[in-house]
Order: C-alpha cells, then structure tokens, then sequence
C-alpha cells in the first residue's frame, strides 16, 4: 500500500481549481472543511498507478472537501490534492492570470452569441418574407 500524509489541514483557507473539467479552468479562494484519505488507484491510468504503487494494489491518498466561500454546503466538492494551491503571492498571481483569460473568454462568448443571435433573425427575415 502507497500511503501519502495530509499536505493540507482542515479548516484552512486555500486556493482550488475549478473541480469540473468540462468548465472553464479558473481558481477559487476556498476553506478545507474535512479530510478524508482514500484508495484513488482506481482513478489513476494504469501506468501512472503502477508506477505509484510498485509491490501493492492500492494507493492512498488524501482527499479534501472544498468549501467555497459565498456558495453553499451543496457545492462543496471532494478533489485530490492537485488541484488545491497553498494561499501565496504565487498562487494569487495563477489565479489573476486565469481570470483574466476567462474573462476574455467569456467576451468571446458573448459575441458569438449575439452574432449568431443577429444572423438567425436574418434568416428568419428572409424564409417569411
């Protein structure tokens, strides 16, 4: 068994990346609210999990409920901890330069929309005339 101590404790106030990988990679202040450690071998590609493992099956290590500050308990996520940033000058710094990035994102958005939006009037205009 591969068994990793708590890099984190509960109760502190740290930085985590968007759990949802379908969303938009940005990073959240946010509090540890439990820790729960776990065999994530399953999750792991086989490689990755036997390289970690070697002699054994399993790999434990430490899971973090999130907690993110003006959200409710409902929202509250379980993730490993490579997605959680220690509260630095550094970690601040990535989490500006993902929001700014998604920000721009977000502008591009809006204007395929409206675009679309524009367009597909048009052609409405143009079948019913």
């Amino acid at each position: 068994m591969s068994f990793a101590s708590a890099r984190f404790r509960k109760g502190q106030k740290v930085l985590c990346y968007e759990p949802d990988p379908s969303k938009q990679p940005v990073i959240y202040h946010s509090e540890i609210k439990d820790i729960k450690f776990q065999d994530i071998s399953k999750l792991l590609d086989k490689e990755t999990c036997d390289y970690l493992t070697k002699d054994t099956d399993t790999v434990i290590q430490p899971t973090y409920l999130i907690h993110f500050p003006g959200w409710g308990p409902r929202y509250d996520r379980w993730v490993t901890e490579d997605l959680i940033l220690d509260l630095s000058d550094e970690s601040l710094k990535k989490k500006k330069e993902l929001d700014e990035k998604a920000l721009v994102n977000q502008q591009k958005q809006t204007r395929k929309r409206k675009t679309v939006n524009k367009n597909s009037g048009n052609q409405r205009r143009m079948i019913s005339t």
